[in-house]
């Protein structure tokens, strides 16, 4: 498997991201009034995962303001419970950065975790299978989801089948 702690999607490519999800931060924290208040956040597997892009998901914490750890990198397998991610900061920080990571986190896991399976079947018919991915897949191929097959271990891509995978479920906690 291949993993990286570093974000593949550029600052650049991670603001856009926020811009179009949170383009005037979080407005429920700012008419709630708690968006300076303290608090935590967790990123837990809700199911069994490949995890896949958490070094995005952390780095867009850091872009809100807030300061995250990365518990689990890319490419690693993780049963129900297992800590992702944690984050610390205000609360506006949190909720503005919390969606535009979680929805990332569990679209390219379910499509890690795809190729995975994917790839573990072919090696039970021969060792040395190649799986593949075609660039016709919905979203075409790019260096996002590249990078998911990569670190499932993949070595070429050829097939859209992982495309349709359902995403796998993070659960967020927090707490103030």
């Amino acid at each position: 498997m291949y993993s990286t702690d570093t974000p593949v999607l550029s600052d650049h490519e991670l603001q856009a991201l926020l811009a179009e999800d949170v383009p005037f931060g979080d407005l429920t924290t700012e008419a709630l009034g708690i968006a300076g208040r303290a608090g935590r956040l967790r990123f837990e597997a809700r199911d069994p995962m490949v995890v896949c892009g958490t070094e995005e998901a952390a780095r867009l914490f850091a872009l809100c303001g807030a300061r995250s750890e990365l518990q689990t990198p890319s490419g690693r397998e993780a049963e129900p419970g297992t800590p992702l991610l944690t984050a610390t900061g205000s609360a506006g920080a949190l909720h503005r950065a919390w969606k535009s990571a979680q929805t990332p986190v569990e679209w390219c896991s379910g499509i890690a975790g795809s190729a995975a399976a994917i790839q573990a079947a072919a090696r039970r018919g021969h060792p040395d299978a190649i799986v593949a991915g075609t660039r016709k897949a919905a979203g075409g191929i790019n260096a996002r989801n590249a990078e998911d097959y990569a670190r499932a271990g993949a070595r070429l891509l050829v097939t859209s089948a992982p495309h349709q995978a359902p995403p796998r479920d993070v659960q967020v906690r927090f707490t103030a």
